[in-house]
């Protein structure tokens, strides 16, 4: 590649960007070639990148081929090219090799730095915090956001200002990105001034050049633009989706289970042989780590041509060792090198999940036509219902996802999402249970239950990660309510009506009465404490198939302390 050493040394000022500049793909000094590239072929075009914004060479001909000197291939980057990149310190510029069915070079060229100054005053550019040479590694970054750094300082900047970082680049298939972050107004100035800006766009950028950059808003004057930081991105493209934890209710795992399954989704990078480790990372409640060496998942030839979803069983003592606490689920892919190096892709995290009961931070759905425990879908107006997550108390925002949660007893469970915007942030989200609804997931429950919840997955935002939070469960019968025979306390007296708590110090047991129960029926036991009494007095099990949980079921003898002398 040939650039104008005039250009390598002063950079491109106002005059060159005004008619623009010719780069030459030709051989390096001393090749014992004259073709710019091996293996150089009639219809390969060389894709340019002049600060992460991508210009095109003509299709090669034989002309070039044969006289490559007489007929040099010549990529010419316009002023419109060259403004849309911004004026910089060091601008990278770099080419890669399509051929003509848009097979791609393994690499690009080693990249040239131009400094770009068309006369546009501009403050200094931020710096990438993450970055490392002017190289970003998104494998290593993981979720984590890029950190813009910006130093503020008199007479640039003063307080109140406010400013508004950017990231921008054009994917390998041409796809423009962009990402903004508004900071918040100056209280200080003479520090360095930081902006957390999210990478899963930035991921995107794999394999090009990302230019960071920044504006200044300032009340009653026109905004002030910076300098633009050149970041080479290396990495994967796009993450490996997370483990799912098939039994988690709520986002919390039972720890009495005897076993419990992690099942890793099927990516089209997986090859076989390589290895599947399935990240287990605890958190006890005094605060101390458990990060036990669960077994490797080889992937086998059965696994690459099912391309299905792989499960993987843990035993139950991994949950009974973080009883009460938090896990951390994720897992990674090992693969060998072309270097005969470990290759190690982190996946995306689980979100955090409880060991115990679950964390209910909202209330119940509302369900169309449940009253008392009962739906009766015939008085259903015109066959249709409707499920209503109300407004949380910490308003849902742009970004966020609401999901509902729909378990019949006969039917099985069923979801829905929708994405939240400015539209319906902070509002009630309604979703319409149409007649086919009705007829699929009500009707078909007749004499069953159903169990509806919902949960908002909540966006990070600056320091804060993302999250979930989930809601009580709406738990009714669909027709006619079928009336049940009251359960008893196995630790009570003979009349049913007395409990001498010495009787319960160890255990807490509830009997229920098998009656036309069925093992696919849900489960659910509730002790509500006396009126008044604090939280801790109240107790309700997660609803879960008869199969599983049983006819008896333990309550925890806590609830007892709350309740001494009352009736519950």
């Amino acid at each position: 590649m040939y650039i104008d050493p005039r250009i390598i040394n002063d950079g491109v000022d106002k005059e060159t960007a005004e008619t623009g500049l010719d780069i030459i793909i030709k051989a390096k000094p001393g090749s014992s070639s004259l073709l710019p590239y091996p293996n150089m072929a009639v219809g390969d075009r060389c894709k340019l990148t002049w600060g992460g914004w991508f210009v095109y060479s003509p299709r090669v001909t034989q002309d070039h081929i044969d006289n490559p000197q007489g007929h040099p291939l010549v990529i010419h980057v316009d002023k419109a090219t060259i403004l849309a990149a911004g004026d910089t310190d060091s601008l990278a510029v770099a080419f890669e090799v399509h051929d003509i069915v848009d097979n791609r070079s393994e690499d690009w060229c080693a990249a040239v730095g131009i400094a770009v100054d068309t006369g546009n005053t501009r403050l200094s550019p931020p710096m990438v915090k993450e970055a490392f040479n002017s190289v970003v590694d998104m494998d290593k970054l993981g979720d984590a956001p890029l950190t813009l750094q910006v130093l503020v300082d008199a007479p640039d900047f003063r307080i109140g200002d406010v400013i508004i970082g950017q990231g921008k680049g054009t994917t390998l298939d041409g796809e423009p990105i962009s990402v903004e972050v508004r900071g918040e107004p100056l209280i200080s100035v003479g520090n360095i001034y930081e902006l957390a800006l999210p990478s899963a766009d930035i991921r995107l950028l794999a394999k090009t050049q990302a230019v960071f950059s920044y504006r200044v808003e300032r009340s009653g004057s026109d905004d002030r633009a910076s300098k633009g930081r050149f970041v080479s991105i290396i990495g994967a493209t796009r993450r490996l989706l997370a483990p799912i934890a098939v039994d988690a209710q709520q986002g919390a795992l039972d720890p009495d289970r005897v076993y419990t399954t992690a099942v890793i989704p099927f990516d089209p990078m997986m090859q076989v042989g390589m290895v599947i480790i399935l990240r287990w990372v605890g958190t006890r409640q005094d605060f101390g780590v458990y990060d036990p060496e669960l077994d490797w998942h080889t992937l086998s030839k059965g696994d690459i041509d099912d391309k299905e979803p792989i499960p993987i069983i843990v035993e139950g003592k991994h949950l009974k060792a973080i009883e009460g606490g938090t896990l951390d689920l994720f897992y990674v892919l090992m693969a060998e090198g072309s270097d005969g190096g470990i290759i190690q892709r982190e996946s995306l995290h689980h979100a955090l999940l409880r060991v115990g009961e679950p964390l209910l931070e909202l209330v119940a759905p509302i369900v169309l036509g449940e009253a008392g425990g009962t739906l009766e879908p015939d008085d259903l107006p015109g066959g249709s219902s409707k499920l209503t997550a109300p407004a949380a108390a910490e308003p849902t925002k742009a970004g966020d996802k609401v999901t509902y949660t729909w378990r019949g007893s006969k039917t099985g469970k069923t979801s829905d999402s929708v994405p939240i915007n400015s539209l319906n942030a902070g509002k009630a989200i309604d979703f319409t249970l149409n007649p086919t609804f009705v007829q699929t997931h009500i009707e078909p429950n007749r004499g069953g239950t159903v169990d509806a919840m919902y949960e908002i997955l909540r966006v990070a935002a600056g320091a804060t990660p993302e999250r979930v939070s989930y809601s009580r469960t709406l738990n009714f019968t669909v027709g006619e309510a079928v009336l049940l025979t009251r359960p008893k306390v196995q630790q009570a007296e003979a009349d049913g009506t007395t409990l001498q708590p010495i009787k319960a110090v160890e255990a807490l047991t509830v009997n229920i009465d098998s009656q036309d129960l069925l093992p696919s029926d849900l489960l659910s036991v509730t002790w509500t404490g006396a009126p008044g009494t604090a939280a801790g007095g109240s107790h309700t099990t997660p609803a879960r198939p008869i199969s599983e949980t049983t006819l008896t079921i333990e309550l925890p003898v806590t609830v007892l302390a709350f309740n001494l002398g009352k009736t519950v």
